[in-house]
């Protein structure tokens, strides 16, 4: 193994490492941020799902069913030290007399004693209606289910007194009924929903208490120290990087020491995972990538055309049509490559049209140019005249026909002539195209002419930058960013 592909190779091990740490370190996150709304799941380990519809309610499964053994319930609860959980004392209080309660009763305990109780038990059912010692948890509702369970098993209706229904409930006559029965729907209904709430202190910043520094402190550390030494060993080994710019080449891994903001996790933790071949979001990171893209060359495109289309319309109301037309050959030009553009273009061109579309068109062409002679031929009287001579009836159709042919044999001629090369062919169309210019320009430069055209040529340039331009939509830029990809694709060997 070279020295080389040993050091990718522990380097590979060492992302792995550190980036099942911040996996750890992101499921205590998750975990922490789950744990009081599922605090009730974690205490009690049973699910049960209700379904409310306008006609009835749906409950599935009939009765809750148990999906966490009690042994594990009883170690995850034990963070309640973290969030600062105690049992709430109103709520635990009435518990233990429920247990008094049930212990007398078994017992065979004296009336006296059981009547007591049972007062006592009262009393407590109106001070929790009264006080409501659920809100303190953000269980505020809690105490309605209670009400409604307790108003249905006393007086089958929810719209009856709860407080006559606790006090109905916890009496000898009512218990003993059927006492069985009634601690059963006690113990399932409403003992759960006291045993469940809970009181949790508030720190000194005003704020309920929260430990979970004591946890994630460590990760914290050791991220942190492991982002000093990254973004070190990187501004060591590229030498045009300093070790703040290394900083930010890895700002994503900030978030995984930051006290706040710890959901955000994800980010680092994602791209230590893709890093570390533990995972592979290639694709994913494509797709987001050719999406900034997008974004990006849209607003660029946008301002770079539509600036560059602003500048050519103040050029044009300055009189920058007028500047150009008033430039003669004589000006000063700068020639790049000794090479006379215009004529070699017009080489080209023509060379297209006379070896391959006036070959195709020449039909068309004679049948027109004879169809323009013969119109005009037959306008003259003198040529009337001699058709009415014997043998000379077709004079007009076969003279027609052969000065079209003569035409186009001449602008054939012509054509030619531009794809040699002959200098003096040359000289004599560089002569044309500068008597050209300068007539063009003396024409245009009138004031009738001038100024209509850089109208149009305004207006015209608005037109373009809304329509094509402005209307730009993300589509567009993604097809125009495959084909330009693609063109490069192509042109690399």
């Amino acid at each position: 193994m070279t020295i080389g592909k040993s050091s990718d190779f522990w380097g590979l091990w060492f992302n792995k490492i550190m980036a099942m740490l911040a996996l750890i370190s992101y499921l205590l996150v998750l975990f922490d941020m789950t744990y009081l709304p599922l605090r009730d799941f974690w205490l009690q380990g049973k699910v049960q799902a209700s379904f409310k519809t306008p006609i009835f309610n749906v409950i599935v499964p009939d009765k809750p069913l148990v999906v966490l053994p009690e042994n594990i319930r009883k170690v995850v609860i034990q963070y309640d030290w973290v969030k600062g959980i105690e049992p709430h004392r109103d709520t635990s209080q009435y518990l233990q007399k429920v247990e008094q309660l049930n212990a007398a009763v078994t017992q065979g305990g004296d009336r006296k004693e059981i009547d007591s109780i049972l007062q006592d038990l009262q009393t407590k059912s109106v001070a929790m209606i009264e006080n409501n010692p659920f809100i303190a948890a953000g269980k505020g509702g809690v105490l309605e289910g209670i009400k409604n369970s307790l108003r249905i098993r006393v007086f089958g209706d929810k719209n009856a007194s709860a407080k006559a229904a606790f006090q109905q409930f916890w009496t000898w006559e009512n218990l003993s009924s059927d006492y069985e029965g009634n601690l059963n729907f006690f113990n399932q209904k409403v003992s759960p929903l006291l045993a469940a709430n809970y009181f949790r202190s508030v720190g000194e910043n005003g704020l309920p208490e929260d430990q979970f520094i004591v946890w994630d402190f460590p990760f914290a550390l050791l991220f942190f120290g492991e982002f000093l030494l990254r973004t070190f060993t990187i501004s060591r080994r590229y030498r045009k990087v300093s070790w703040l710019s290394a900083m930010f080449w890895r700002w994503y891994d900030v978030l995984l020491f930051l006290p706040f903001w710890r959901w955000l996790r994800i980010i680092p933790l994602m791209m230590r995972l893709n890093q570390a071949e533990l995972i592979n979001l290639n694709f994913i990171q494509k797709k987001v990538n050719q999406g900034f893209a997008v974004a990006i060359a849209k607003d660029v495109t946008e301002v770079v055309v539509v600036e560059l289309i602003d500048q050519l319309q103040e050029i044009i109301r300055q009189g920058g049509i007028e500047d150009i037309l008033s430039r003669t050959v004589k000006d000063q030009y700068i020639d790049l490559n000794n090479i006379n553009e215009i004529s070699e273009i017009i080489k080209l061109v023509s060379e297209v049209i006379f070896n391959k579309i006036l070959p195709r068109l020449r039909p068309d062409i004679e049948v027109l140019l004879k169809y323009n002679i013969q119109s005009s031929l037959s306008k003259s009287s003198a040529l009337v005249q001699l058709q009415k001579l014997p043998g000379l009836k077709n004079l007009e159709n076969q003279l027609s026909h052969n000065i079209s042919k003569q035409i186009y044999r001449v602008l054939e001629n012509i054509l030619q002539g531009f794809g040699k090369d002959d200098p003096n062919y040359e000289q004599l169309l560089e002569g044309l195209m500068v008597n050209f210019r300068e007539t063009f320009a003396q024409e245009f430069k009138a004031k009738p002419i001038r100024e209509p055209l850089e109208f149009l040529i305004i207006d015209f340039l608005e037109e373009l930058k809304i329509n094509y331009i402005q209307r730009l939509s993300p589509e567009d830029m993604e097809v125009m960013l495959e084909e330009s990809k693609k063109r490069a694709i192509a042109k690399s060997p």
